[in-house]
């Protein structure tokens, strides 16, 4: 339902318990005139909305920060130990790519996979408009649960707190609620879905049986109607996919993940499957795999650089984070050095590694080729070597920067902190606003007050998002 407002924004919806005008409802004039005032009186709206709208930035950037890091921890754990001569072949690359690390057994394994994990997609009844307020005046709680279902019983995940959404009607769009279940980060993703002129809410959770979706909605009845969801009982969405788990077979041992990325089924070896199908992994170590390892750090190094430059010119603009992670782990690939077996100093450069103006390394590959061919045994262990390898230095110090009490986790922290103290005083001042617009309709209604040259507009909101 959408509600009429003027072109200032404030809708009848946003106010309560007024006198009817015009047949029935508040006259657009006078809506007019209470946006007008509130606007002249108000300037707090505008600042905290800002100040929410850069510190939910802020957090974005940071978890892309800490995300990036991660992905780039992960080739560094790989490489760890003796893991730069370590290699796992798939041979049939459709079906699946293997990696292995330090810890993995050298061998041929027989590799079956059987069934792949998939998501669960569930789909919404269908609406003309997308962008059209579905509640009326009264806000909704949307509870989401991710879980496993035993018998005829749902077994909430343990390992995924249940998020409390709240719906405003200024904000039960389709659009408003994909929004809202995003921002919720359970993990679940929303979109707006397309089909001919008709529009619907598609939700998809992460793979597995144990991510089944159960929404709860108390509230507005049509926004009840649209999202309530029992997976064993009452069901207001349509199931379009069904969660279900990866399964392979391992030397002839069945291995169950809820996800398609597999690392308990060999120790130090993570299958990435991609399709139903055979493949034999050969594991061994292999002194042509420090060149192939090399250039796959080197390569993971880019990535994450670019991504942290990325961040630096967008999201976390101004902010010093991004520099001081790329200045750390700058700092440690040029002091990377080691005592080669002729008594001399080896480092990056020595061995065709060196960093470009923008902080990318460049490899020339015939001195790679040349180093690794006179002492590979050094070069292995200038990036390799129990904790004092450049792979160690580097895995160490980004444990550092994301742990709760390292730089960016503190960061996280302050700035959660300063989204809810925010969000509070938000709730507040849009209550204390709603009580003084309720108070300036009665007094310009009983009046009979308008302001000439306002006509009846379609925005919608609440009055502290007018305001902001």
């Amino acid at each position: 339902m959408s509600s009429s407002t003027n072109i200032y924004g404030i809708s009848a919806a946003s106010v309560t318990g007024l006198p009817n005008t015009e047949g029935g409802g508040i006259s657009p004039e006078v809506l007019a005139r209470v946006s007008r005032t509130l606007q002249q009186s108000n300037t707090q709206a505008p600042k905290i909305n800002a100040a929410l709208t850069n510190d939910k930035a802020k957090l974005s950037g940071l978890g892309q920060l800490q995300s990036a890091i991660g992905s780039f921890q992960d080739v560094l754990k790989s490489l760890s130990g003796d893991g730069l001569q370590i290699s796992a072949n798939s041979s049939a690359a459709k079906v699946l790519s293997a990696t292995s690390s330090a810890k993995a057994t050298s061998g041929t394994f027989s590799v079956q996979v059987n069934q792949l994990a998939q998501s669960q997609v569930l789909q919404s009844k269908t609406v003309t408009d997308k962008d059209a307020t579905l509640a009326s005046d009264v806000t909704s709680q949307v509870k989401i649960e991710l879980g496993s279902l035993n018998t005829n019983s749902f077994v909430a995940n343990a390992a995924v707190k249940a998020k409390n959404i709240v719906i405003s009607p200024s904000n039960s769009s389709l659009s408003g609620i994909a929004t809202a279940i995003n921002d919720a980060n359970i993990g679940v993703t929303a979109k707006v879905v397309q089909s001919g002129k008709n529009f619907s809410l598609s939700l998809t959770t992460p793979t597995g049986t144990e991510n089944t979706l159960r929404i709860s909605v108390t509230g507005d009845s049509t926004v009840q109607k649209l999202l309530n969801y029992n997976p064993t009982g009452a069901k207001n969405l349509v199931e379009a996919t069904a969660a279900q788990n990866a399964q392979i077979k391992v030397n002839g041992k069945d291995v169950v993940s809820q996800s398609n990325t597999i690392s308990n089924a060999l120790e130090g070896t993570t299958f990435k499957l991609l399709s139903k199908g055979n493949s034999e992994v050969v594991i061994k170590q292999d002194s042509q795999q420090v060149s192939k390892n090399i250039n796959n750090l080197v390569s993971a190094f880019n990535a994450f650089n670019g991504k942290v430059r990325g961040l630096a010119q967008n999201e976390l603009k101004n902010e010093r984070s991004p520099g001081a992670v790329l200045d750390q782990f700058s700092r440690s690939l040029r002091n990377a050095s080691v005592i080669a077996t002729d008594g001399t100093s080896l480092n990056l450069e020595k061995i065709g590694i060196r960093a470009q103006r923008n902080g990318d390394l460049a490899i020339d590959d015939a001195k790679l080729q040349a180093a690794i061919v006179a002492d590979p045994t050094a070069v292995a262990k200038l990036f390799t070597d129990s904790s004092s390898g450049l792979t160690e230095n580097l895995n160490s110090q980004a444990k550092s920067l994301t742990s709760s009490g390292g730089t960016i986790g503190r960061e996280v922290n302050n700035v959660t902190k300063d989204i809810a103290s925010l969000t509070k005083k938000k709730e507040s001042l849009t209550r204390a606003l709603t009580i003084q617009a309720n108070a300036l309709v009665r007094q310009y209604s009983q009046q009979n007050s308008s302001l000439p040259g306002f006509s009846d507009g379609n925005k919608t909101g609440s009055i502290f998002d007018f305001l902001a």
